[in-house]
Order: C-alpha cells, then sequence, then structure tokens
C-alpha cells in the first residue's frame, strides 16, 4: 500500500488522528474508537483501547504522536494537533517519512517531533490560542 492525497485512515492508526485525539478528553477518544473500531492495518498497529492510551500519554508527554507502521509499513510519521482560539484542537500537521530513514534514530525522530509540535503551537497562536501547551498533561 502507499499514502495517497486525500486517502483516508483511523484516527487510532495514524499520527494526525493520534495527535487529535491525545488532545481530547479521554471520553470523547472513547467514543471515536467506539464508532471506528479498531481493526489492524499492519502488523504494528494498535488494537486495543489500553495500548492505544498508553499512547496517547506518551504523545503528550513528549509533545508529538508517532505513527510508527500501523498504518502503512513503509511510512512512519510524527504529528502535533492545532488548537483555535477557543483551545479546541481542530487540525493537525505531520511529517512521514520512510521508515527506513527514522528507524534506529531516536534524536532523527525527536528532532522532527519537536519541529512539528513548535510549528502547530505557532500555528496555533497565529489563530488565538493563548495556551502554552498542545497537549493536557498526560495521566498518570
Amino acid at each position: 500500500t502507499s499514502c495517497r492525497i486525500g486517502a483516508s485512515n483511523p484516527m487510532y492508526c495514524t499520527g494526525l488522528g493520534k495527535a487529535l485525539m491525545a488532545a481530547l478528553p479521554e471520553d470523547e477518544v472513547r467514543k471515536i474508537v467506539k464508532a471506528s473500531g479498531m481493526a489492524k492495518k499492519t502488523e504494528f498497529t494498535i488494537t486495543t483501547e489500553e495500548r492505544l492510551f498508553r499512547e496517547l500519554n506518551e504523545a503528550r508527554a513528549r509533545g508529538y504522536a508517532i505513527d510508527d507502521k500501523e498504518s502503512e509499513v513503509e511510512v512512519f510519521c510524527v504529528a502535533a494537533p492545532i488548537r483555535d482560539a477557543s483551545g479546541k484542537p481542530f487540525a493537525a500537521i505531520s511529517i512521514a517519512s520512510l521508515v527506513s530513514k527514522m528507524e534506529n534514530d531516536p534524536a532523527r525522530v525527536d528532532a522532527f517531533g519537536k519541529l512539528i509540535a513548535d510549528t502547530a503551537l505557532t500555528i496555533s497562536r497565529s489563530l488565538g490560542f493563548r495556551g502554552d501547551r498542545l497537549f493536557p498533561d498526560p495521566t498518570p
């Protein structure tokens, strides 16, 4: 498979989707998961709510979400949400790369993750967002 402009994938297995879900309250995430289910797209797809919530908490703590071969086996993605003036997450941006360029290189992943998070915060602030963080604090 391959990424295509205009293609649609479930939120639970994409960087963009997980960035948006990590910015939402838990009850809203549960509604999304209930409506979509959690079918396996690749051997790396997260397919349980427990694992998804663990991943969302990690995204909140690090400041960006990751898709590591979960939707497409050749694709690695870092993503962050964009918030409007009311603070509501309504969009997300990402950087996608070939897995071979990112795996086994945590420094590169973190550099791109921080770049996308800083860019998302800059865009959010230009839209009137007044917060300092794109994500709520991770739940313990």
